[in-house]
């Protein structure tokens, strides 16, 4: 009697497919991983496709070693990985280009808001050295918000929040010195009334 009749059909294919190379499922796996890092999944979600590297590693390793059911195995994981993150290197990406986009939103509003203040300080003909300085320090920050617009274009949204934030404190500053700085003047012109 023959071992092949003893042999169920099924587990014989299983058997033939794990003594040949799993060459096309490294191949896979290889390709998913590449097409996740030009989704920026290195940018969005390291971790992630860091993980699926060590899978890919690990099946390499068994490649290698002879243990092709395993190489397989790790192939097929590593590519469900890397398809994963990638997704999810997509949606953080988009996420983050909204949030980039709000942001530089929110910093025109606060710059329009400062600008409106300084025309009002010099409608009440205030002059001098504070004025001064948060004139230069509008044009300054229009200069960056010109730049975060540019670089919002081309894509750098997580530049684009961290540097939005320091825009908005800055002008908050200047917005809360020139605040102080009309109130003063009002102030002094109410004194010389009396």
């Amino acid at each position: 009697m023959s071992l092949c009749k003893w042999i169920s059909p099924g587990l014989l294919l299983t058997l033939i497919a794990c003594a040949e190379p799993p060459i096309d499922e490294m191949r896979s796996a290889e390709i998913a991983i590449s097409s996740a890092r030009a989704a920026q999944a290195d940018i969005y979600c390291n971790l992630e496709l860091e993980h699926a590297n060590n899978v890919l590693k690990k099946a390499r390793q068994n490649f290698v070693a002879g243990k092709f059911g395993s190489a397989r195995t790790y192939a097929h994981i590593a590519k469900e990985l890397a398809d994963s993150t990638m997704t999810l290197a997509i949606i953080k990406k988009a996420q983050t280009q909204t949030e980039a986009e709000n942001a530089i939103k929110y910093c025109e509003q606060k710059m329009a808001a400062l600008y409106n203040l300084i025309s009002r300080a010099e409608t009440l003909g205030i002059n001098g050295d504070q004025l001064s300085i948060a004139s230069s320090r509008f044009y300054e920050l229009e200069r960056t918000l010109l730049e975060l617009i540019d670089k919002n274009r081309e894509g750098q949204f997580l530049e684009v929040l961290e540097q939005s934030k320091q825009l908005i404190e800055s002008a908050s500053l200047t917005t809360y010195e020139l605040i102080k700085l009309i109130g003063d003047s009002r102030k002094r012109v109410a004194v010389n009334i009396l």
